[in-house]
C-alpha cells in the first residue's frame, strides 16, 4: 500500500506512460495500476523468472526480461518508478 496515496500527489494524465524499474514479480505494476488504473504500465526485469512471474501476474502490463539501464530511452515517461 505504500504507492495507494501517490495519485493524489502526483496527478497524471490519462494514459500516463510509467515504467517501473526492476519490477520484480510485479508488485509496484500492481500499485502503479490501482494508483492510475488508466496509465499505460510496463516493467523491466533483470531476473528472466520475475520477469516471467510478472507477466504472468500483470498480463496489462507490458514487462520485458532485461537491463533496466540498457532497455532504452526513459523520455517521454511520465513517471519511472524504482
Amino acid at each position: 500500500g505504500a504507492l495507494d496515496a501517490l495519485a493524489a500527489q502526483l496527478p497524471l494524465p490519462p494514459g500516463a506512460r510509467m515504467l517501473d524499474a526492476g519490477c520484480g514479480a510485479g508488485d509496484g505494476l500492481r500499485a502503479l495500476r490501482r494508483a492510475w488504473p488508466d496509465a499505460q504500465v510496463a516493467g523491466v526485469e533483470w531476473s528472466w523468472a520475475l520477469a516471467w512471474l510478472a507477466r504472468w501476474r500483470c498480463p496489462w502490463a507490458r514487462v520485458q526480461q532485461g537491463d533496466m539501464w540498457a532497455a532504452g530511452a526513459w523520455q517521454g515517461l511520465h513517471l519511472v518508478y524504482l
